[in-house]
């Protein structure tokens, strides 16, 4: 039988009915996936709480996967974010949102690509969602590259199938282009298809939306495609991107000093997560949880530091 929590007054006993229940299952953080499906389940004492967990027990192994998939999504998101935010190679001036489009400004001959790696700048936004999508923007092979192997270790027992689908949303609230360069970051638009088969459920989590306005990281499948727009998508792709795949395409271009910068960072955060990312970091209560997670992001910082050109 899984922990409880002491909570305020709310839903009556799930066995006896007792209107002034004080403890609630560990399921609680878990998403919906149809309407109304994750309502909070909660006793009046343990002894209530261990007497209806036979017929609990099947709808609270379910919603306990809901939220640890909630908080795989959570961690990939802020992992890539930080790593971005350390190791950006854009050259921008400046940033402004007009007419539902935000502009990323480029500087003028920057000079060599290697002169971009650097910490992302504080003074181009005070926004957290520009920064977000400034961060991510026209960067989709690297962040498949990047977050596989940190993917696979937090879906381990989580997730039935994982797959890689590449869609076309015609519904953004917003869109990200750069100015002059790689034009508006339209197509392809990538995110991970999730399937629980025991449960029956598929889900999309959807890390790099933000360039496009998209707030949710965890969005069942059909909702994903009604709220985007997308009637149409590329069959789904088996995830099997280690992390330099994406730069070993690019080792004949015209910067390849450059790209072993950048491959050595790659091997740097590969090693940080063998050693610091396991399902543990899934477990626990809200406030241990996020703990756990502003840590993780704290010492990935601290381990790419080396590659650090201003600030």
């Amino acid at each position: 039988m899984p922990s409880t929590h002491i909570l305020a007054p709310c839903a009556p006993c799930a066995h006896c009915g007792t209107e002034d229940p004080r403890h609630y299952c560990g399921c609680v953080e878990a998403p919906e996936y149809q309407p109304g499906d994750a309502a909070k389940t909660t006793y009046c004492g343990q002894y209530c709480q261990a007497r209806h967990w036979p017929i609990h027990k099947p709808h609270c192994i379910a919603l306990r996967g809901r939220k640890k998939l909630v908080r795989v999504a959570l961690i990939l998101k802020t992992v890539l974010l930080a790593y971005r935010e350390i190791m950006y190679d854009v050259s921008l001036d400046s940033v402004d949102f007009r007419d539902g489009t935000l502009y990323l400004h480029r500087v003028q001959n920057p000079g060599s690509l290697l002169s971009t790696h650097c910490r992302f700048p504080r003074r181009l936004t005070t926004n957290p969602e520009h920064k977000e999508a400034a961060l991510i923007a026209n960067r989709y092979t690297l962040a498949l590259s990047l977050l596989f192997q940190l993917t696979q270790r937090l879906l381990e027992g989580v997730a039935s199938n994982l797959e890689v689908l590449q869609l076309t949303p015609t519904k953004k609230p917003w869109s990200t282009k750069f100015v002059p360069g790689e034009g508006p970051t339209m197509d392809p638009h990538y995110v991970f298809k999730v399937e629980r088969v025991p449960d029956g459920e598929t889900w999309i989590i959807d890390i790099l939306g933000c360039q496009y306005g998209y707030r949710e990281l965890l969005v069942p499948f059909d909702r994903h495609m009604r709220k985007t727009g997308c009637k149409n998508w590329e069959k789904a792709k088996t995830y099997n991107v280690p992390e330099t795949k994406d730069l070993d395409l690019k080792t004949a271009g015209p910067f390849p000093v450059d790209v072993e910068y950048e491959r050595q960072a790659r091997l740097r955060f590969a090693e940080f997560v063998k050693t610091n990312v396991d399902q543990s970091l899934l477990d626990g209560s809200i406030a241990a949880y996020g703990h756990k997670l502003g840590r993780l992001v704290f010492d990935l910082k601290i381990k790419l530091a080396l590659f650090v050109v201003g600030d």
